[in-house]
């Protein structure tokens, strides 16, 4: 069973904590329309201009464990 948070922040912390169980537990607790939300985000985070160093990094971490878990984006 997912576990349920209780905030989108929750979630963003850890989407982006480069913690791959903890990636995998907050993407399983959205929805369809959410994880591509999430996903398109991420894309963003982690190839556009005027993210931090850190943002990209942990994004592109995220977007890696999703194609681990073969989710479609």
């Amino acid at each position: 069973m997912p576990k349920k948070y209780t905030s989108l922040e929750e979630i963003w912390e850890n989407i982006l904590c480069k913690d791959s169980e903890r990636i995998r537990s907050a993407i399983n607790s959205l929805d369809s329309a959410d994880k591509k939300e999430i996903i398109l985000h991420l894309e963003k985070m982690a190839h556009e201009e005027g993210w931090h160093p850190e943002q990209k990094s942990s994004a592109e971490y995220a977007l890696n464990i999703l194609k681990e878990m073969d989710q479609d984006f």
